[in-house]
């Protein structure tokens, strides 16, 4: 969850998000249709925490939501405003006041070596 109180002035290292990734494993299934009782396994990466290249860039989402949400509010955050870092609603949307991180495709692609 994004709370816009504790997170516009934690430092990206000290973040909550920073402290998820840092544990995230991805893993992509094979998906035929929504009737599919199981799914086969096609591979499982986790976030490489040593591509500083990556991380500046999801560090860069992230001072931009902070950015964000003092400049403009809380409630201009959307899941268009990032790269790699998803600032969507939490919830059912259509009128949802809570936000959350959430990683974009291309960053999945990126964890899964799908993406350049």
């Amino acid at each position: 969850m994004i709370n816009p109180t504790r997170d516009i002035d934690v430092p990206f290292e000290e973040s909550h998000l920073w402290a998820k990734l840092k544990r995230t494993i991805v893993c992509g299934r094979e998906w035929v249709t929504k009737d599919e009782p199981r799914s086969r396994l096609i591979q499982v990466n986790a976030f490489d925490v040593t591509d500083e290249e990556l991380l500046a860039h999801v560090k860069a989402d992230y001072e931009l939501i902070q950015h964000t949400i003092r400049t403009k509010g809380f409630g201009a955050l959307s899941r268009s405003l990032c790269d790699f870092i998803e600032p969507g609603t939490k919830g059912k949307g259509h009128g949802s006041t809570t936000r959350a991180y959430y990683a974009s495709k291309k960053l999945v692609g990126l964890i899964l070596g799908l993406a350049a």
